[in-house]
């Protein structure tokens, strides 16, 4: 008696380590997608910069009806209704003097006798146009559109770099969410393989539950209780061990512990634990049903 008590002690340990073990790795992988998900947000978040310079000396010269002053507001409404524009800036050619001021040391005006700096204007453009083509198109439509504007200036090799980091990001979420998929179909045969194994083994006990006159409903509640039990202590046995995964990363200066945020723990933990206990319940409720339903000649077999 006392061997059988440990025989089946090791076994439900062993259910408890195997099912930890896969709810760990599958949690590792769903934290890494979440995180580098969080990871291409940003980089969409930041949108791209456009400086576009506006001469107001040719503009003064043009014979427009209007003041200066009245066709430069008209162009930042008509520059903000833009789909591709997020927000602008106005700055004057005397904000722009005292900026470059600051970061030369020294006031160009000085010796120059004149502010050799023009109007100019900051364009915030969505991350959904952070492509060079995109952002070529929208140059050549902004100085074709608004005579005023001179030149459109960005940083071209700023937004290759942004592009690609969001390609590479977008790969790599995709390539972990199969991850997590396959996981989840290999979870799912490992556990369903270990609880049939268990039950397979206490088939004439079922068997004797249904002589004595209990329901299938009966028999199949008290496997079904030992694997709530089993996917409990599994789950948060895979949880714990993610916290101090997280809390391992909080602590290190690495720049990908940003991206691994509490929010993110928590969805992760929640859906190990909750799967486990699913998967367990799905996968005895199956097992039970088999042999509650089977003849006691098959058993044998």
């Amino acid at each position: 008696m006392r061997k059988k008590r440990h025989h089946y002690r090791f076994r439900a340990f062993t259910n408890v380590l195997g099912c930890t073990l896969v709810l760990l790795l599958m949690g590792v992988t769903m934290l890494g997608a979440l995180a580098v998900q969080h990871l291409k947000e940003e980089l969409m978040g930041e949108g791209t910069m456009i400086t576009l310079t506006i001469d107001t000396e040719k503009a003064s010269r043009a014979d427009v009806e209007g003041s200066l002053s009245e066709r430069i507001m008209a162009l930042q409404d008509s520059l903000a209704a833009e789909r591709f524009v997020d927000s602008l800036r106005y700055i004057s050619a005397e904000e722009v003097l005292q900026e470059q001021t600051v970061l030369l040391g020294t006031d160009p005006e000085e010796f120059l006798g004149f502010n050799p700096y023009c109007t100019e204007m900051e364009l915030c453009i969505g991350a959904t146009y952070t492509h060079t083509d995109s952002l070529a198109a929208i140059a050549q439509h902004l100085t074709s559109t608004y005579p005023l504007i001179d030149e459109v200036q960005y940083d071209v090799e700023f937004v290759e770099h942004t592009a690609n980091a969001i390609t590479r990001a977008s790969r790599l979420s995709m390539m972990l969410v199969w991850t997590v998929a396959l996981l989840f179909v290999v979870l799912l045969t490992l556990t369903y393989n270990v609880v049939h194994v268990n039950i397979r083994a206490r088939r004439f006990h079922i068997n004797t539950m249904r002589l004595v006159g209990a329901s299938n409903w009966f028999i199949q509640s008290v496997f079904l209780k030992r694997s709530l039990l089993t996917g409990i202590v599994a789950g948060l046995c895979a949880d714990a061990v993610l916290a101090a995964i997280v809390y391992g990363i909080s602590q290190t200066e690495e720049p990908y512990a940003q991206y691994v945020t509490l929010p993110s723990f928590l969805i992760t933990a929640l859906a190990v634990f909750v799967l486990g206990i699913l998967l367990l319940l799905f996968c005895t409720l199956l097992s039970v049903a088999r042999y509650v339903r089977m003849k006691e000649q098959k058993m044998y077999r």
